[in-house]
């Protein structure tokens, strides 16, 4: 395993199916990228199955962030497939001039004190070309949850809004979701988008936090209350703006529930 090249899939915005593909190719790759992994192991190691993982093999040719090579034993029987991890600036390298046939390769020697760089993120950086942590990756927020049931983000409006959300209480940004996925189609008629007006509005909410003096992200006795509601409201199955749902809000709040 390279941690040059593991480091610079990481930094890759792309969809999550196609990144674990290419993290599983990349953990057995060499510094230069090139890697023979068998098609079988890395679709144990993605947890797919191996058309599956043809499938984002080739989306991941056609975006030229790998390359693909048949490869032969000596006894002309077909071997796994070799593949190049391409970086940046090396796009325009040949996968068979880089590298020697397999009989000719040799694995380099394993020794004890071979350094492994943690890269710890810094706290200050928050921008959009942060890289997203795994979890980020494959597990969506119960506020963009809440929000999606709405109205499906794309690849990167969800990737942006996942980063913007760092800096902010997830108190704040559930009890937020839930009103906005409750009265989008009011608001939708003057705002374009769901995602930028939820933005604003968790703003607003922690300005007029601040400016009380609560705590950021600490819920009040009824927010807390509300929070009963939208959960056993996500419980049912039911949508966030649905008659059911402001149904069982009222009850709720009325004690009958």
């Amino acid at each position: 395993m390279s941690i040059k090249v593991m480091s610079w899939v990481w930094e890759q915005d792309l969809p999550p199916l196609d990144k674990i593909v290419l993290m599983a190719i990349a953990d057995h790759a060499d510094d230069d990228g090139y890697a023979w992994p068998g098609m079988k192991r890395i679709a144990e190691k993605c947890s797919m199955e191996k058309r599956t993982v043809q499938r984002h093999v080739e989306r991941l040719q056609e975006q030229q962030l790998l390359k693909v090579e048949s490869r032969q034993r000596n006894d002309g029987s077909s071997s796994s497939n070799g593949y190049t991890v391409v970086m940046n600036g090396t796009k325009e390298e040949g996968v068979a001039e880089s590298h020697p046939p397999m009989a000719q390769m040799t694995p380099p020697p394993v020794t004890d004190d071979t350094p492994l760089t943690v890269i710890e993120p810094s706290d200050e950086t928050t921008t959009t070309t942060t890289p997203l942590t795994l979890l980020e990756v494959f597990d969506d927020p119960e506020w963009l949850r809440t929000l999606a049931e709405v109205e499906q983000p794309d690849h990167e409006q969800r990737n942006r809004i996942i980063r913007w959300a760092r800096n902010h209480e997830v108190g704040v940004l559930t009890q937020v979701a839930y009103s906005a996925a409750e009265s989008w189609m009011t608001y939708k008629k003057k705002n374009k988008s769901l995602y930028n007006t939820f933005m604003n509005w968790v703003n607003m909410q922690e300005k007029r936090d601040s400016e009380r003096g609560a705590p950021v992200g600490v819920l009040t006795r009824s927010q807390q209350d509300r929070y009963g509601a939208e959960a056993y409201i996500q419980n049912q199955g039911l949508h966030p703006s649905s008659e059911e749902a402001k149904k069982i809000r009222r009850e709720w709040s009325d004690g009958s529930t």
